[in-house]
């Protein structure tokens, strides 16, 4: 999707990604890495996601807790810094071997109210009629409008605009 600036040049639309992160929570908003190859498999096609954002895109930040103590939220975002990289050295706050494509970001900014599934699900049949019409595959949830386990995700520019209302914040 594209805008026309008035000199007749296109101006590239934002791209909205949700980071799924269960385990390095100290990694926020710094950079995204993923491995290029799986196992089994070599440049597996899962991992292709991370070729897909682009410099200047906004990247939302879920937060996976182990502990039943904890509640899952959405708390910060950033934006991509430019496109991905290929990192051969293994990653301190990554549990998988190299090699890595990576994505640094930049302006991470926290969410004035933390945003829960419990918070969305009130938004349920408007996200879903969202998610439906965005007609893109890797959007976040599921059939039953549960977090797909994924890395990272499409997000509708119209679910972003939810999360701006529900988490009070401005997002720019």
């Amino acid at each position: 999707m594209r805008k026309q600036r008035k000199n007749g040049a296109s101006l590239r639309m934002v791209n909205i990604w949700l980071e799924t992160n269960s385990s390095f929570y100290n990694r926020e908003g710094k950079y995204l890495i993923c491995p290029i190859n799986s196992e089994y498999v070599q440049n597996h096609r899962l991992y292709q996601v991370m070729t897909e954002p682009r410099k200047g895109d906004i990247v939302f930040h879920y937060f996976v807790y182990e502990s039943k103590k904890k509640i899952n939220i959405i708390k910060s975002y950033s934006r991509v810094v430019d496109r991905f990289y290929e990192v051969a050295e293994q990653d301190e706050f990554c549990q998988y071997s190299p090699p890595y494509r990576k994505i640094d970001l930049e302006s991470n900014t926290q969410l004035n109210v933390k945003v829960t599934h419990e918070m969305l699900k009130e938004k349920r049949e408007e996200i879903e009629l969202i998610c439906k019409m965005f007609n893109k595959s890797r959007t976040p949830f599921d059939k039953n409008f549960r977090f797909k386990q994924m890395y990272l995700s499409r997000i509708p520019p119209g679910l972003a605009d939810i999360l701006g209302m529900l988490s009070e914040t401005k997002i720019h």
